[in-house]
C-alpha cells in the first residue's frame, strides 16, 4: 500500500500541482485512492474506499494543509457546519480533514450526474422521447457507479464567453450548450418538461432552505453544483468547506476566482452582505436556463459579462419560452431581481411558490417588468457631464433668485396693479429660467440627446452675449477715461463767482458714474463668459461624445433585443 508521500514529495509541491492527478492505490487519511472521477475549479475529485467502513466515497482534495492558525479555525467552522447538514437532497459529507500535505473531504457517492450535462445533452437532443431524466439514463448508461459525477465539468472550460445563439456558431469549443437542436427547440415549450424543471428547482429550494436554517449559505450554486441521480432526485453538492479556498485567494490576490457567470450583482461587485439570498438569485438563473435550454446571461468576454450581471435586466423567460406563463415567469425574476431585496426573502419561500404553481394555487411573486436598467450608463458617465449638469443648475438657480429680486423691487416701487402685474411677469420668468435650467441639467446626466443641445444653445447664446459685452464694457472704459464729465445735476456760476460751495461734499461726477455701472456689471458679464464657455467645452468634448453615443447605442440594443424576443 502506497501513502501521498511518493507522490506528491512536498507541501510545496501539492500546492503548485493541486490538480495533479494521484495514482491508484495511493491513501490519504482512511481513504484509498481507486480511480479519477473529474476535475473542477475547486479541487480534483476521486473514487476512493473508506477502509475503516469499506464503502465507496466521493474523495475531493481541496487544496493545500493549512498551517495558520486562523486559517484552521476558519476551516474547522466550515466544515463543521458543512457536516451537520442532513437533508434527502444533499449530498452527506463523510469526513473533512487534512493529511501532511493537503486538505481533503470525503462525501457521498451520488450515481448520477450534473445538470449542467443534462443540459448539454438536451440542447443536442435529437430523440422525440428526450427528458432531463432521459439524460440522466443516457449519460450513465448500465455501468452502476458512474464514470462521470459531481465534478464532471471542469470549470476552467466555463469561464470562456458563453454562447447564447440558437444557431451553431463558428467554433463551440468551451461554450455552453453552443446551439439547440430542432428537438430541443420542441422540448423546452412541451409542458412536461416544464414540469418537471419545476419539480428539479423546487427540491433544490428545500434543500438550500435547510442549509440556511442551519446557517450554511452555499454560495456557489450552479448546474455544475447540482446532481440528478438514476431516480430523478435532485442533489446539492460542494457548500462552503470547497469554497474556503477560493475564498482564500481572493483574500490573497484581490481577484474574482471562478466562472461569475452564476454569482450574484453583490458577489460580483462585493457590495452588500452574501446571505441566503445569494443562493436563490443563482437557483433562479439555474430555473432560468432549465427553461430556456441556452445561458440566462450573454456576453462577448468576462467584463462585459460582469457587467452585464450587475447592471442588465434579463430578458423575460416567456419570450425564450413560450410554454412559461405569467405565474412561472414570475416566480423566474422575482428569484433573480438585482436588488437583494426584491427577492424571496427565502429559499423555503422560493419552493412553495414553486409548489403553488405546480398545484395550480395563487403565487406569491409580483408581474415582472423588463425595463433598461439605468445604471449601466451612469456608471460609465464622464466628469464632464457632470460639471455641464452642474453648470445649469448654478446658471438656473442665479437666474431665478436675481429676476425674482428685480421683481420684488418693482413691487414695492411701483404703485398699485403696476406693481403686482410686473411682478407677476417677473416671477414667471424667474420660474421659467429655474425648470428650464433644472430640467437641461437633469436631461444632461440621464444622456439626453435633446437636453445636450439645448444646453449647447444656450451655452452658446450665454457666451457670445458675455463676449459682446466685455467689447463694450471696454469701449465705455476707454471713453470714460478719456472724456472729461463735468459735474452731475450742480450749477458751476455760484462756484465761479466766489460763491460758496455746495454742502453735501465734493460734486459727483459722470464718470465716476459711468466707471461705477461698468464695475457692477463687468462680473456677471464675466462669469457669464466662463459659465457659458465651460458648459458648451463640457458638452462639446470628446469624452461627452462618446457618453452619449454609448447611451444612445445602448438604449437602441436594448430595444431591439426586446422586439426580437417578442418576436
Amino acid at each position: 500500500m502506497t501513502h501521498l508521500d511518493p507522490v506528491i514529495d512536498t507541501a510545496a509541491g501539492a500546492a503548485a500541482r493541486p490538480r495533479a492527478a494521484l495514482e491508484a492505490g495511493v491513501q490519504i487519511g482512511d481513504f484509498r485512492i481507486e480511480r479519477r472521477l473529474g476535475a473542477g475549479g475547486m479541487g480534483i475529485v476521486y473514487l476512493a474506499r473508506q477502509l475503516s467502513l469499506d464503502r465507496l466515497v466521493a474523495l475531493k482534495v481541496l487544496g493545500q494543509a493549512l498551517s495558520r492558525g486562523t486559517d484552521v479555525k476558519r476551516f474547522q467552522r466550515e466544515a463543521q457546519a458543512a457536516a451537520r447538514l442532513k437533508h434527502p437532497s444533499i449530498a452527506q459529507v463523510f469526513y473533512i480533514g487534512q493529511d501532511r500535505h493537503v486538505c481533503y473531504l470525503a462525501m457521498e457517492l451520488i450515481d448520477g450526474v450534473s445538470l449542467r450535462t443534462a443540459l448539454d445533452r438536451l440542447g443536442t437532443a435529437t430523440s422525440v422521447e428526450a427528458s432531463l431524466d432521459t439524460a440522466v439514463t443516457e449519460e450513465l448508461g448500465d455501468n452502476p457507479v458512474a464514470p462521470v459525477v459531481r465534478f464532471d465539468v471542469p470549470t476552467v472550460d466555463s469561464d470562456r464567453p458563453p454562447g447564447g445563439s440558437d444557431r451553431a456558431p463558428a467554433s463551440d469549443s468551451g461554450q455552453l450548450n453552443p446551439y439547440l437542436s430542432p428537438r430541443a427547440r420542441e422540448l423546452r415549450t412541451n409542458q412536461a418538461h416544464v414540469r418537471r424543471v419545476c419539480e428539479v428547482i423546487r427540491d433544490a429550494a428545500q434543500a438550500l432552505a435547510h442549509a440556511h436554517e442551519q446557517g450554511v449559505v452555499h454560495r456557489d450554486i450552479k448546474p455544475d453544483n447540482l446532481l440528478l441521480d438514476r431516480r430523478g432526485r435532485v442533489h446539492v453538492i460542494d457548500f462552503g468547506v470547497a469554497r474556503f479556498f477560493d475564498d482564500q485567494s481572493v483574500t490573497y490576490t484581490g481577484q474574482l476566482v471562478g466562472t461569475p457567470l452564476y454569482m450574484s450583482p453583490e458577489q460580483v461587485t462585493g457590495r452588500g452582505a452574501i446571505d441566503s439570498r445569494t443562493d436563490i438569485y443563482s437557483l433562479g438563473l439555474v430555473l432560468y436556463e432549465l427553461l430556456a435550454l441556452r445561458v440566462p446571461v450573454e456576453a462577448t468576454n468576462r467584463e462585459n459579462l460582469l457587467r452585464t450581471i450587475v447592471t442588465k435586466s434579463l430578458p423575460p423567460i416567456s419570450w425564450r419560452n413560450s410554454a412559461v406563463n405569467s405565474e412561472l415567469e414570475r416566480i423566474v425574476h422575482r428569484a433573480t431581481q438585482k436588488d437583494p431585496d426584491q427577492r424571496y426573502a427565502s429559499a423555503s419561500e422560493f419552493a412553495a411558490d414553486l409548489e403553488n404553481y405546480l398545484q395550480g394555487q395563487p403565487i406569491t411573486a409580483p408581474p415582472y417588468h423588463y425595463r433598461l436598467d439605468e445604471r449601466e450608463i451612469t456608471a460609465a458617465r464622464p466628469s464632464e457631464v457632470v460639471s455641464a449638469a452642474v453648470i445649469f443648475f448654478v446658471l438656473a438657480f442665479f437666474l431665478f433668485t436675481s429676476i425674482e429680486s428685480v421683481s420684488l423691487m418693482m413691487f414695492f416701487m411701483l404703485p398699485g396693479m403696476s406693481g403686482v402685474v410686473m411682478c407677476a411677469i417677473q416671477s414667471g420668468i424667474a420660474l421659467t429660467c429655474l425648470l428650464l435650467g433644472s430640467a437641461i441639467g437633469s436631461g444632461v446626466l440621464a444622456a439626453q440627446t435633446w437636453a445636450r443641445w439645448t444646453g449647447v444653445a444656450i451655452s452658446s447664446l450665454l457666451a457670445t452675449v458675455s463676449l459682446v459685452g466685455i467689447v463694450m464694457v471696454v469701449i465705455a472704459v476707454f471713453a470714460a477715461l478719456n472724456n472729461d464729465f463735468g459735474p452731475v445735476g450742480l450749477d458751476p456760476e455760484p462756484a465761479s463767482q466766489g460763491g460758496a460751495a455746495p454742502a453735501g461734499g465734493p460734486p459727483f461726477s459722470m464718470r465716476n458714474m459711468v466707471l461705477g455701472m461698468i464695475a457692477m456689471y463687468s462680473l456677471p458679464i464675466v462669469m457669464g463668459l466662463a459659465l457659458g464657455g465651460s458648459a458648451l467645452w463640457c458638452l462639446l468634448c470628446r469624452a461627452t461624445g462618446r457618453w452619449f453615443r454609448f447611451a444612445r447605442d445602448l438604449r437602441l440594443e436594448h430595444r431591439a433585443a426586446k422586439e426580437q424576443l417578442a418576436a
